[in-house]
């Protein structure tokens, strides 16, 4: 993919992150289940990254959405 549509994927994301977050963050889960090795083999910090889970597993457990919550620590589990 050429960087100039690179920036357009990530223009859009911030601007779903930003109007439409709930939308935003059902594509970060799709994309964390179904790849999930791409987060666990993330060279970030664990710290962080499972602060992001958490992050996203308090988003889904304010929408009563448990079966991602569970979907989600079960990522976290391979990270620890």
């Amino acid at each position: 993919m050429k960087e100039d549509d690179k920036q357009k994927v990530h223009q859009l994301l911030d601007l779903m992150q930003k109007h439409d977050f709930s939308a935003y963050m059902n594509i970060c889960y799709e994309s964390i289940v179904t790849y999930p090795e791409q987060v666990t083999g993330l060279s970030i910090p664990i710290r962080d990254k499972l602060a992001a889970l958490d992050r996203m597993i308090q988003h889904f457990a304010e929408m009563d959405e448990f079966e991602k919550c569970s979907e989600l620590n079960k990522i976290k589990g391979k990270i620890k």
